[in-house]
């Protein structure tokens, strides 16, 4: 059991590797391909794709796991007619609010291809939810090819495709064609053939459920896809275009390593979570860890993100380079908030993950109400930063006020951390700025700030790691 558990574990995280590295490619290749202005519609796509799964998102695939019954036929058959409704109401509201959508971001040429992307939650709603109780046994390898490999090949498609087209469209025949794949590859790698049921109390129970995730849903939209429906609103496409690009690329790396921390120490934390003196040192690794890898994530995008962000996307899209150290510390300070959460998770305790991002919420809804009052960029980005940094603390705070956990060792470190990585930091744009030092020069420099921040703030913890994960 426990060597199927982390095979499950690795073949999962592989396939969320491969996912979102061929998403960010083709994101990547998109936005080289066509103009900035074309780059920022082709980002509404995806944001309005991803208000639909946030919304819509009343984890059926995991009451199928987690419900007692999940695994029979009725029950099965009762999701697949579920998803089926609901995705086919999504569609039509899509539809018709294609104008609507086109009018608020004032690009009334493109409602054309907003009413074709409505077609894609009708589609998803045909999927074969066969490969979600093949997870009950610790079987998942149908749900990692369904999601990685339509990934690959809409990856493989956008040469072709852009030899038929070179616009903002690009990026709509892609979604589709992913979207398609994905369904395609779930009924044939399905172990029991697509069939609808009618069962009201499946269909309740399936709602009670979910009602919680959607609403979770929503806030995770408004923090991680607020900050490019308010610059879409109030500035025009072309700002929007580099400021997805960049928000991407910053973004992007700190969702594999989230991914990869959680794989590696959410099952370590769990297995001692009765056993609380190694459950605290297990604690304290993990904190530290994340930690460490904030101030590395802040301090590598100060001295490379540049000359790799203009180096990727190309010279149209160098406006953004300089807002990439906030945008990479915001991010690296989410990244960091992972490891509270992997605790919480460890504990059993799933609501502190919505709680801590309460506070970045209501950050976004001041800068909207900001918008109003005629908002700057680099104002968006420091409300969400900010917003970010309080959702860590009051993250740390959660696991102290309902788990009982002594977190007094961790803060001291925390607060040696931020005084330190701050004025190391002052003292290289200082530097930087006095005698301008080559990329590589500053690089250097960086690795070995960091390594002075990790001397000086932390305990060795890199050989506790080891022995906890050998």
């Amino acid at each position: 059991m426990k060597n199927k558990l982390l095979k499950g574990g690795g073949l999962l995280t592989i396939g969320a590797i491969i996912g979102s590295l061929s998403g960010f490619l083709r994101n990547l290749f998109v936005a080289r391909l066509v103009s900035v202005e074309d780059y920022g519609i082709a980002s509404l796509f995806a944001l309005t794709m991803s208000f639909i799964e946030m919304m819509s998102n009343l984890g059926v695939d995991r009451i199928i796991i987690q419900y007692q019954k999940g695994y029979t036929k009725l029950f099965v058959g009762s999701a697949h007619a579920f998803q089926l409704f609901r995705s086919f109401f999504i569609s039509l509201v899509l539809y018709f609010s294609a104008g609507l959508i086109t009018d608020f971001f004032d690009i009334q040429y493109a409602t054309w291809a907003f009413e074709i992307l409505a077609i894609v939650p009708f589609i998803r709603g045909l999927l074969n939810h066969d490969i979600f109780r093949q997870q009950r046994v610790l079987s998942y390898r149908a749900h990692v090819i369904s999601e990685a490999l339509p990934q690959l090949i809409s990856l493989a498609a956008l040469y072709p495709i852009s030899l038929l087209v070179n616009d903002y469209s690009i990026l709509l025949w892609l979604i589709i064609l992913q979207i398609t794949l994905t369904v395609i590859l779930s009924h044939l790698l399905a172990r029991r053939p697509y069939q609808l049921a009618i069962d009201f109390m499946n269909f309740k129970k399936i709602y009670l459920f979910g009602w919680p995730l959607m609403l979770n849903g929503l806030l995770m939209f408004i923090i991680f896809q607020g900050d490019k429906l308010v610059v879409g609103r109030v500035f025009d496409m072309e700002i929007l275009g580099w400021y997805s690009a960049a928000f991407m690329f910053t973004f992007m790396p700190s969702v594999v390593i989230a991914k990869v921390y959680q794989s590696l120490f959410l099952p370590i934390l769990s297995a001692a979570q009765t056993k609380d003196d190694l459950f605290r040192n297990r604690l304290m690794i993990l904190l530290q860890t994340t930690l460490l890898t904030l101030v590395m994530y802040v301090f590598i995008f100060d001295s490379l993100g540049e000359w790799f962000f203009i180096l990727f996307f190309g010279e149209k899209y160098a406006e953004a380079s300089i807002f990439l150290v906030f945008l990479a510390a915001t991010q690296a300070v989410r990244l960091a908030k992972s490891g509270p959460i992997i605790v919480a998770l460890a504990k059993g305790d799933s609501k502190i993950t919505f709680y801590s991002n309460v506070p970045r919420g209501i950050a976004l809804l001041i800068v909207i109400y900001m918008a109003f009052e005629k908002i700057q960029i680099n104002e968006i980005i420091l409300a969400a930063f900010i917003g970010e940094l309080v959702s860590y603390f009051f993250s740390l705070y959660l696991l102290h006020a309902r788990l009982s956990l002594n977190l007094n060792q961790f803060l001291k470190t925390l607060i040696k951390v931020i005084l330190l990585t701050t004025f190391i930091f002052m003292m290289m744009r200082f530097l930087q700025e006095s005698i301008e030092l080559d990329v590589f020069s500053y690089f250097i420099l960086s690795v070995l700030s960091i390594f002075l921040i990790y001397k000086f703030t932390m305990n060795s913890f890199i050989e506790k790691l080891y022995i906890q994960i050998r």
